[in-house]
């Protein structure tokens, strides 16, 4: 089988979705030895040497990435826009002309076209607030040629099911983790001397993006309140972490690293003593979100503090595997951080127990597990849930 896995065209990025896309084509790589991921760069890139995609993005395996050029797509090779301009009809022609058995997208636009030329496809989304991408849906969402939906909560499967989707092309799969970037790492003391980082200090870390809504004014709080811990953000946009540093400029145990490769993610994770998620209930994907970085925390086997929001409840459990707070809280936060600290013993305890938690969410089983249900069709494959896999990833009832 040759598969196609057509990106939002701007890989490399440090987007958060393009890491996803990442680890997904890697998992499809293990399964379809024919198989590539697409991506856009201008044409100039083809006179200088070839991206490290592998390094950027922390894969264990070497994937495959096939370009279109285009002169208006950014120099690069790293990129910041979305979706350039023009990328997924050039996307749409590439998989036509090699006659790929099967397309992969996170973009309605591109498995529109896909489609209305023959080719089957399987598409991802993880919301349904973009008017575009759900006006390219409702012209595909009955078509045969589109195999699947795969979303990641049961809040996007029900608004798919609203828009149309047939329940029995709609398959719920949280995003993953790959565990193997968690093995075989040195001391926290080794990683912190590897990174730079205090060695004798409480770490409590957020990784990720520095956008509103993110709880990050509440770890400000905390950070106040905790003059003794150092308080570690990792990730962020330039112009967001100069923003975040002028704000928190008067806090002399905060740390900003600005935006850090994935590959050298759980080294940060793994070299702290707390890790911090409190997001706002207002974060538009507060109701539908899946986090990466939830099953990066989990796997790093590190107690979390985060906020006790729903979508975060599916996978957290408050006193079991985490801490949970109200939101918008700074209080409860340093309360939370400072009662990990003091109890070390709790602290390994919930520690242990989302590491075991997040073992059956591995991208190789992801994709497995979507490419059983819609192309292979396995029958005698143990469903979802007998087999032990998350009790989110299910087909809609």
């Amino acid at each position: 089988m040759r598969m196609l896995f057509i990106s939002n065209g701007n890989i490399p990025s440090p987007w958060a979705h393009t890491v996803q896309m990442m680890k997904m084509a890697e998992a499809f790589s293990r399964i379809v030895p024919n198989f590539r991921i697409l991506t856009q760069a201008h044409w100039s890139r083809l006179f200088r040497p070839r991206f490290d995609y592998r390094r950027y993005y922390g894969l264990s395996r070497r994937v495959r990435v096939a370009h279109v050029y285009a002169r208006n797509h950014p120099h690069g090779p790293i990129v910041e826009c979305v979706s350039p301009t023009g990328f997924y009809d050039r996307a749409a022609e590439y998989a036509r002309r090699g006659k790929f058995d099967l397309v992969f997208t996170r973009a309605p636009q591109a498995a529109e076209r896909c489609i209305s030329d023959g080719m089957p496809c399987i598409l991802e989304m993880h919301s349904t607030t973009d008017e575009r991408k759900m006006l390219a849906l409702e012209n595909i969402r009955r078509d045969a040629k589109l195999l699947g939906v795969v979303t990641i909560s049961d809040v996007v499967r029900e608004q798919l099911q609203d828009a149309g989707v047939p329940d029995s092309k709609i398959c719920v799969w949280p995003d993953a983790v790959d565990l193997r970037a968690f093995t075989s790492l040195p001391s926290r003391d080794s990683l912190r001397k590897n990174l730079g980082l205090p060695r004798n200090e409480v770490l409590a870390t957020y990784c990720g993006h520095l956008y509103e809504h993110r709880g990050i004014e509440e770890i400000l709080e905390s950070a106040a309140a905790l003059p003794q811990v150092r308080f570690l953000f990792v990730g962020g946009w330039e112009k967001d972490v100069a923003a975040r540093r002028a704000e928190s400029a008067h806090l002399p145990n905060v740390t900003f690293t600005g935006f850090v490769a994935n590959r050298l993610v759980p080294a940060y994770l793994t070299a702290s003593d707390v890790l911090l998620m409190p997001y706002s209930p207002d974060c538009k994907t507060a109701e539908q979100m899946s986090p990466m970085k939830m099953f990066e925390y989990m796997a790093a086997e590190r107690p979390i503090v985060a906020t006790d929001l729903p979508a975060l409840r599916r996978h957290l459990r408050h006193k079991s595997n985490s801490l949970l707070i109200p939101p918008h809280d700074g209080a409860a936060l340093a309360r939370a951080i400072r009662r990990l600290i003091d109890t070390p013993e709790v602290a390994n305890r919930f520690a242990h127990q989302a590491r075991k938690d997040v073992r059956p969410y591995a991208w190789d089983r992801r994709a497995t597990q979507i490419l059983d249900q819609f192309v292979f069709h396995r029958s005698a494959a143990p469903s979802i849930e007998t087999a032990g896999a998350p009790p989110a990833a299910r087909q809609a009832a």
